[in-house]
């Protein structure tokens, strides 16, 4: 369970899924302190609660598009930086879920790196294919963003 007097979890395992109180937004779980940290770099520390205590705001998790409307349903699994854990579903506009629908990686890559947030453009291509190659044995399933917030495809699928 977090901590609510520190905003992070008592332990690494914990793997509920967090959003910042402050902006709303997913942060990202990793097995060393600070447990949580913001996806994108923000201007103040993140504050994590529980995702279903607040209304949040999201971005795709693959070309940082505001308000993605598809979910990549995937098991959570540890990332290949051997530092982060990716938790449960990925946020996607609906290009890129197309993408990853069809397995077109190399193309998902380009416009990752052409339209994403500061990280995506300047990671090399190399660590974002690594990423993805992790992510697609995880993938369990699709779902729009409106039936995966009504619960009817919650919680998360097992690992």
């Amino acid at each position: 369970m977090p901590s609510r007097s520190s905003g992070y979890p008592a332990a690494v395992t914990d793997t509920k899924w967090q959003v910042c109180a402050v902006c709303g937004y997913v942060l990202e779980h990793q097995s060393k302190a600070p447990w949580w940290i913001h996806v994108r770099p923000e201007d103040h520390t993140p504050v994590p609660v529980d995702a279903e205590q607040i209304h949040f705001k999201s971005r795709c998790d693959f070309c940082d598009q505001d308000s993605p409307q598809q979910m990549v349903l995937a098991k959570s699994f540890p990332m290949p930086d051997g530092i982060s854990r990716s938790i449960g579903p990925w946020a996607a506009c609906d290009t890129c879920c197309d993408l990853v629908k069809r397995e077109r990686w190399s193309a998902l890559i380009t416009r990752v790196k052409q339209s994403g947030g500061p990280g995506a453009r300047t990671a090399p291509r190399s660590i974002l294919s690594r990423m993805y190659a992790a992510l697609a044995p995880n993938i369990v399933g699709y779902a729009t963003r409106e039936d995966w917030l009504s619960r009817q495809v919650y919680p998360f699928p097992s690992e």
